[in-house]
């Protein structure tokens, strides 16, 4: 049951992003991304969290986030997407 609340919140978070309700997602995926239970890959929660940022204009958070993957997560195939979207990010 929790699996499924979890995965309705991720739901709400992304289209709480493609309608520019970018403050609302965010604080959605940060609740998600503070979950330990195992049922939701941390990771991935990170990944978007760290896009949405982006897509706010919150360079800083979004390059926190991504260093936070990097970190976290090294083994994690969302590590290579993180390191991508840093590298994106010193180039601009």
């Amino acid at each position: 049951n929790g699996l499924y609340v979890q995965m309705a919140r991720l739901g709400l978070a992304e289209a709480q992003a493609q309608t520019g309700q970018y403050d609302q997602a965010i604080e959605t995926l940060t609740s998600l991304s503070q979950q330990n239970d195992g049922q939701v890959p941390v990771d991935g929660v990170l990944i978007r969290l760290g896009r949405t940022y982006l897509d706010a204009g919150k360079r800083t958070e979004a390059e926190q986030t991504f260093n936070r993957i990097v970190e976290e997560f090294p083994d994690s195939p969302f590590s290579a997407d993180a390191r991508r979207e840093l590298d994106q990010l010193k180039r601009t």
